[in-house]
């Protein structure tokens, strides 16, 4: 999935007030909004094809792997993240 497959492009996704982060299967980012910029402090261009867990590490790391799991194995998840973001807060 690209940016050019989202109908609107990255335009539309920064009318809407919360953080908005779209990333693949192995965690590359393919839409990052202006809100996410904000509250992360990684702008679109630095974010975009990089890997999530590594702009926004989870505290404790092991976390997101666990929760990657779960929803794989039963299709959803649900349960709250610590991540840090560029200032290591």
């Amino acid at each position: 999935m690209t940016e050019a497959d989202w109908a609107g492009g990255p335009e539309i996704l920064d009318l809407v007030h919360d953080s908005i982060v779209v990333r693949t299967l192995d965690g590359t980012i393919v839409q990052w909004n202006a809100a996410a910029e904000t509250q992360y402090g990684w702008v679109r261009a630095e974010a975009l094809g990089k890997r999530l867990a590594d702009l926004l590490p989870s505290e404790p790391p092991e976390m997101l792997a666990q929760a990657e799991a779960d929803l794989l194995a039963a299709g959803a998840w649900e349960g709250e993240l610590v991540r840090l973001n560029r200032q290591g807060e």
